[in-house]
């Protein structure tokens, strides 16, 4: 680092400055907001572009008793942050079981509290490349011991404004832990979305009904065709059913203000009978819409392991923004080893690996030799 760097350290925390945050204030404006003895957390500005995030730098304590604070830490922060917001760095505990490799078996208590963390404030991991463990005691083969215990997550408004950003986890080198770099310059492909059906249709009357209608319509070619143009039609006409249900916040949002303005009136008039009415009717609908949003966000989170009684929107909504993120490819590796971030380079890498995987066209195809092959 030169004199164009700043530098903020921990040292007030740590006599020994676990944790170092370097800068280039030429290009970004950092703001140290809060330093713990875990982490610090910083308000990042780019002075070239809009770019506004709040980064949490994570050092955790090695037992479960010293790590607490830092998971309260992160709630706490949680409870006043409405930018997109990511959290990264060396966790010290394991997300799951299978993330550690040799040494002693990780037991389900000693991960509970970072699962229940991540949950609660509704993180996510960030999309990215990396491999199985991010950490090593790089000891002999016997003795040798992997982990992933390096991580990087991000809030829903992070997946939602920055979600297509890819993060790399660099090989360990020297160190013994994997370096995480996450990009902030890629750039946003925007395509179709391949439409997908949600769960909660089938309960919907209207659904069966234009299946139906749909299914006899006359399409005139051969049988395939007649299939496709078919499918074709009914993703067009649920369409206009699957937006009444993929986006709900501002149909509760808006049931959950008139219910407050009922029981407002209803507190100065509490026997009031179209009143009551009203605000049995208001909380009914209130459940049911809060139940088809869950029921929603865990088709496209793809979280199967929640029971449907642990409800927890935010989490289902930040594992969805994940999802959606990692399937979006921003970059990719060619065969000499060169990295490629234009839409176009993938597409055309892409098409090229398939077409010399699955070959090309041909005229003819080799068949059986009816001397040799015949029925007995």
């Amino acid at each position: 680092m030169g004199n164009d760097w700043e530098i903020a350290t921990d040292y007030t925390q740590s006599p020994n400055g676990r944790i170092w945050i370097g800068w280039k204030p030429q290009q970004v404006e950092v703001q140290i907001v809060a330093s713990r003895l875990q982490f610090m957390h910083c308000l990042v500005k780019d002075k070239g572009s809009n770019f506004t995030i709040q980064i949490t730098f994570i050092y955790g304590l090695n037992t479960i008793n010293e790590r607490k604070a830092l998971w309260q830490g992160l709630r706490t922060l949680n409870n006043n942050i409405t930018d997109p917001w990511i959290t990264l760095g060396d966790f010290n505990p394991v997300l799951f079981v299978n993330d550690r490799q040799n040494g002693i078996p990780v037991h389900p208590n000693k991960i509970k509290d970072f699962q229940e963390c991540i949950e609660d404030i509704g993180l996510g991991q960030l999309k990215g490349t990396w491999s199985l463990f991010s950490w090593s005691n790089k000891r002999d083969a016997h003795i040798g011991i992997h982990s992933f215990i390096d991580w990087a997550f991000g809030n829903a408004k992070w997946f939602d404004s920055y979600g297509h950003l890819e993060t790399v986890y660099l090989n360990l080198g020297c160190s013994d832990h994997s370096p995480i770099i996450v990009n902030t310059r890629r750039i946003r492909q925007n395509l179709p979305r391949t439409f997908r059906l949600l769960n909660i249709l089938l309960q919907n009357k209207d659904f069966k009904a234009t299946i139906k209608t749909t299914w006899q319509h006359k399409v005139l070619g051969y049988t395939m065709y007649e299939i496709c143009k078919k499918l074709k039609l009914i993703e067009l006409n649920t369409r206009y059913l699957q937006k009444e249900v993929s986006s709900l916040e501002r149909k509760i949002e808006d049931i959950r203000r008139k219910l407050q303005d009922t029981q407002q009136m209803l507190n100065s008039d509490l026997y009031n009978p179209n009143l009551i009415q009203k605000e049995r009717d208001l909380i009914f609908e209130l459940e049911k819409w809060s139940n088809i949003h869950e029921e929603v966000l865990r088709q496209k989170s793809r979280v199967v392991w929640l029971a449907k009684w642990d409800s927890n929107i935010r989490y289902f909504h930040a594992q969805m923004k994940t999802r959606q993120a990692r399937n979006h490819i921003s970059l990719i590796c060619n065969d000499q080893g060169i990295m490629l971030t234009d839409p176009g380079q993938i597409q055309y890498e892409v098409i090229n690996f398939f077409q010399e995987l699955l070959g090309t066209k041909a005229a003819e195809l080799p068949c059986l030799n009816n001397n040799i092959a015949k029925d007995r």
